[in-house]
């Protein structure tokens, strides 16, 4: 069955011929030089159509294709890792389509458009085509390719879909922790085949997984046993992983940083603009566009197998089957199916949320370019002030013996891991006794210490070395009798990234010595001990700081272009303080999790509590602790109101710690810790919080029954649901160690708080984007965070549109249930100004 034409396709020989794998791979490893564009087309294999000129770009240009074509773009001078494509010189090389066999571009249905140098002016020929709504066109990480587009003065329009976000809707584990766990045997095929090839892949509509099957266990079956198999280097959701990891590929192809090495995409310059590499280049890039179109078949194939089932959906069968012709049987939760697939479920909701997600970070969020000069001013002087007051600290202390330990401490790099573990962990007074620090090591490697000394240069470039002696500190695991492995790296050693610094370090400057100081201070008394943790908290604060330069205010300050107000646009993933020359109005959930929680669990004291209003943490503080339940039955403190009851102080004023451990309690329900994770987190005996958990769930006993019920859902399919009927997997709940299958449920039941949160958070922005009455106002999203809402307009219109910003999000669901209601009410808080910072609800 054929996705393309909903029919039979079936391809005729000179077509199957187009795509032969041996003349591809022949004709391109011919390494053709760049000759003229008639005589290099006849060079290179049938199937790929290049186009570098007018003519053939019109040619292609005419097809008159309605089926959906993948695209991809090739390009440099953009360094992913670090930016966005968004308002970038990203400069485009080249594009690449695919669109089935039967879609010939000239010379076969691959094409590659040569966008550099003399060519690049035909990129606008495809200018009509690309902004046609009605051409379908797909992609693998659309807002890349979009964003290099725009830059170029094209506006994508008409999004088919994004193959990354299919694969997600998919399986959204494939970039968690569950991918790096082996199974506890290998799986078994489900049938025994050869690789298909790429031939055979197009002839039967790249269907090697059979025809869709009925009921979500049965649609999550036949793609499971790769997922557990793969064990390739590719990680997430990148195509190449994909493609391998669907069965399109029979192994994973060379990513672009294998083949074409270079900062800022300078290898795929090199090889566009080469005789040499130009045909392997060629083969590359074609590539990316073939393999986005068959992983957009493979995976709409598969999600039309999966009924999208959700309780916004739910009434009885008798009234499903009065006056519907939808046939129920075999589903495995007819009550709440919706007569659609996922496949139209992610044609209904994701592909406009991509579109909304691509048109905010175009669109940006304004930031004043002098603000930003003058907090990198100011950053400057701070880092260079706690560098002075380390590098003193460093240079005064001395050994048992009274030697300087680190008279060279001005070459010490705050920002690399192996010198600040050599500071911390080397022990020069005990070096005789070999009392070093040890990597955490798996069976069959090599045991590995810190030594008491070590030496390293004073540059990347320098052959000039200077000496780091250890400070003599244990990791802090140790202080408790017990390994705490999230102090840990997957490499072994132990963390030293700030917070561990900042544990070691208290707050010495206000008498709060961390744990480094209660490791020293028995061996070498007070002042030494002291002198370490203040050496600690300067160096923290130089770690914090260097990155708040480096990563967020200097690449931030060199984006944008000053104008003659001094306003630009910014990716809007950072929170700044920035005034916008405009007005925002930021709605902002109130405790989305936890109300969602008590919404799916259906525990009537959470949902009581919630609707009721007032502080839910002080609440819990009096369910948790005997003295604050005391004091509040006895009068002297009241939960919330204080202002109702004059010279009564509340719980939060009065039991401020207390309250605060209920809220970290709270939230760790929600979030799916266990006592030992949030015993480390709060610094207390695994005791102490045990019976906290224990007092919790004596208070809302509903939340313990649901989760247990979530867990035994999940063991019996492998999979748990959000409150809109996505999916996430766990292919290792039933894993035979019991930290992996722990894990997984925790995660399933976190998944259904954390995924229906995003459910939530997900049809708000959409229907605040949809809303025509913002859009005549001049409001417009220009940034979500966790459970905020950013809107950008004009001032005049902010009070109208306020209430309407507030019913939208406060009812997400109404365009798809009318009259669904949640059992809690989804409270919004909303306020306006200027900037973010005086526009917090």
């Amino acid at each position: 069955m054929s996705i393309l034409t909903g029919g039979e396709e079936q391809l005729d020989v000179d077509e199957e011929a187009q795509l032969s794998e041996n003349d591809r791979v022949d004709e391109v490893g011919q390494k053709p030089k760049r000759v003229r564009a008639d005589t290099f087309t006849k060079r290179l294999a049938k199937g790929i159509t290049l186009v570098t000129n007018e003519e053939q770009a019109m040619e292609a240009v005419s097809k008159r294709e309605e089926s959906p074509v993948a695209w991809d773009t090739e390009f440099w001078n953009v360094e992913l890792s670090r930016n966005t494509p968004a308002h970038s010189s990203g400069e485009l090389l080249c594009l690449t389509a695919f669109g089935g066999g039967k879609l010939d571009f000239g010379a076969g249905p691959l094409l590659f458009v040569d966008c550099k140098g003399p060519s690049r002016q035909i990129l606008d020929l495809f200018r009509t085509y690309f902004e046609n709504p009605n051409k379908k066109k797909v992609f693998h990480n659309f807002a890349t390719d979009a964003h290099i587009l725009y830059g170029h003065g094209i506006t994508v329009r008409g999004l088919e879909a994004d193959t990354r976000y299919l694969a997600r809707l998919f399986d959204s584990s494939l970039s968690s922790w569950e991918d790096q766990v082996k199974p506890d045997k290998p799986a078994v095929p489900l049938r025994k085949s050869k690789p298909a090839s790429k031939d055979a892949l197009i002839d039967d509509g790249g269907d090697i997984l059979g025809p869709p099957l009925n009921g979500e266990s049965a649609a999550l079956e036949p793609l499971s046993v790769d997922c557990e198999q793969h064990t390739g280097p590719g990680k997430g959701y990148q195509l190449k992983r994909l493609v391998s990891l669907f069965g399109i590929a029979p192994k994973e192809p060379p990513s672009y940083k294998e083949k074409f090495a270079g900062k800022l995409g300078i290898g795929g310059l090199e090889a566009h603009c080469s005789e040499e590499k130009f045909g392997e280049w060629l083969k590359y890039a074609a590539d990316d566009a073939y393999f986005t179109f068959m992983l957009y078949r493979r995976l709409t194939d598969t999600l039309r197998g999966q009924e999208w089932c959700t309780e916004l959906c739910k009434e009885p069968l008798e009234h499903k089957i009065r006056g519907s012709a939808i046939t129920l049987n075999g589903l495995k939760n007819p009550e709440m199916y919706t007569g659609l697939s996922m496949s139209e479920f992610a044609v209904k909701f994701y592909r406009p949320f991509t579109e909304l997600l691509v048109e905010i970070e175009r669109r940006g969020f304004g930031a004043n370019r002098e603000y930003l000069l003058h907090q990198l001013t100011a950053a400057q002087g701070d880092l260079e002030r706690h560098k002075e007051a380390f590098r003193t600290l460093a240079q005064s202390l001395t050994d048992r013996r009274g030697r300087p330990l680190n008279p060279q401490a001005e070459f010490i790099n705050p920002r690399s891991a192996r010198q600040i573990r050599q500071l911390l962990f080397g022990n020069p007074d005990e070096a005789d006794r070999l009392r070093w620090v040890a990597r955490r090591v798996k069976a069959g490697e090599q045991a590995e210490w810190v030594p008491p000394f070590l030496e390293f240069p004073i540059s990347p470039s320098s052959k000039q070395r200077f000496l780091i002696r250890g400070l003599s500190l244990e990791p802090i695991a140790y202080i408790y009798g017990r390994e705490r492995l999230s102090n840990y790296a997957p490499s072994g050693w132990p963390k030293v990234e700030s917070a561990i610094l900042r544990a070691f370090a208290g707050d010495p400057y206000k008498g709060i010595y961390g744990h480094a100081y209660h490791q020293l201070e028995p061996i070498r008394g007070h002042e030494h001990a002291a002198s370490v943790c203040r050496l600690l908290w300067h160096l923290q604060r130089c770690i914090r700081i260097s990155a708040a330069i480096t990563s967020v205010l200097s690449p931030l300050i060199e984006r944008i272009k000053d104008d003659e107000e001094g306003f630009g646009r910014i990716h809007p993933s950072l929170a700044l303080d920035t005034t916008t020359g405009n007005t925002l109005i930021v709605g902002d959930y109130s405790q989305l999790e936890l109300r969602v929680l008590a919404h799916m669990s259906r525990c009537e004291a959470m949902i009581r509590q919630l609707n009721e209003g007032g502080d839910i943490h002080s609440q819990c503080a009096v369910d948790l602790f005997p003295e604050v339940a005391e004091a509040v039955a006895n009068g002297s403190v009241v939960i919330d109101d204080a202002k109702a009851h004059p010279g009564v102080p509340s719980v939060k004023s009065k039991f401020s710690n207390q309250r605060q451990r209920a809220k970290v309690m709270n939230f760790s329900i929600a979030y799916g810790k266990t006592e030992r994770s949030l015993a480390e987190e709060m610094d207390l005996p695994v005791t102490e919080v045990r019976d906290m958990f224990r007092r919790w769930n004596n208070a809302k006993q509903g939340v313990e029954r649901w989760k247990a019920e979530i867990v035994q859902q999940a063991r019996e399919t492998q999979h748990a649901t959000s409150i809109l009927g996505r999916h996430r997997r766990f292919p290792h709940i039933k894993h035979k160690l019991r930290k992996y299958s722990g894990r997984s449920e925790r995660a399933a039941v976190n998944f259904v708080i954390q995924g229906s949160a995003a459910d939530i958070a997900m049809m708000a922005m959409l229907r605040v984007d949809r809303d025509e009455r913002l859009r005549r106002m001049g409001f417009r999203i220009v940034m979500q965070v966790h459970d905020e809402v950013i809107l950008e307009g004009p001032e005049e219109n902010a009070a109208e549109a306020v209430p309407i910003v507030r019913d939208l999000m406060e009812h997400p669901f109404a365009d798809i249930k009318p009259d669904y209601r949640m059992l809690i009410n989804l409270d919004v808080d909303i306020a306006t100004g200027t900037n973010w910072s005086d526009a917090k609800p």
